[in-house]
């Protein structure tokens, strides 16, 4: 694992000799909204390299800290487990997010919304990279520490990343309600694109390992 915090510290490297306003803009662009549409006018979602490293850093962060919590609770079942275990789950997060933001992408293209969708499509992207800072100190810290200190080190892991999917969610809101989007449609969005992924991805989970 030592190796897959080595690999995201070399990405957060290559952003900060590369691109060294990236950082603060991203954390400034979550925190302000006029950042955020800043930074959604100056560059395309994924064409920047820095934002692929950011994208690559979360999942790989993301995927550890996850690995890390099934393997210690036996979640993964035998057969998947040590690195192959890992890559599952880093090419299950990977390809989650992206067909996430890909399909809101779609949906602001059929239905002419260059406004509220595009604005949180980015937001959605921003906090993720901004969870992957976060998480990679954690999986350092996870993957070295003793097995007695690793579900007080969990719990802080599931708490901070909790606290970017809620204040992802209030952002959202926030982006709705500043173009006057009715109360129905963000909650049939949260319904359709937010919770029904999760309660789907635990359902296969709970079926693959209860076969």
């Amino acid at each position: 694992m030592l190796w897959v915090v080595l690999t995201g510290a070399v990405l957060v490297a290559f952003i900060r000799v590369s691109y060294p306003r990236r950082l603060p803009r991203l954390f400034r662009g979550i925190l302000r909204m006029q950042m955020l549409r800043m930074i959604m006018w100056d560059e395309a979602l994924f064409s920047h390299r820095a934002s692929v490293a950011l994208y690559l850093n979360f999942c790989l962060s993301l995927a550890l800290v996850t690995y890390l919590a099934c393997k210690y609770y036996g979640i993964l079942p035998e057969v998947i487990t040590g690195f192959v275990g890992y890559l599952y789950l880093f090419a299950g997060i990977l390809v989650v997010y992206l067909l996430k933001v890909i399909l809101m992408r779609f949906l602001g293209w059929l239905y002419l919304d260059h406004g509220p969708l595009n604005e949180y499509t980015y937001g959605v992207v921003l906090t993720n990279n901004a969870a992957g800072l976060v998480l990679l100190p954690l999986g350092l810290v996870l993957a070295l520490t003793n097995v007695g200190n690793l579900p007080t080190l969990l719990l802080i892991s599931g708490i901070i990343f909790l606290f970017f999917i809620l204040f992802r969610y209030i952002r959202g809101v926030g982006i709705a309600m500043s173009y006057r989007v009715s109360g129905l449609y963000i909650i049939s969005y949260l319904c359709t694109l937010e919770i029904l992924p999760i309660a789907l991805g635990l359902s296969a989970v709970n079926m693959a390992f209860s076969a």
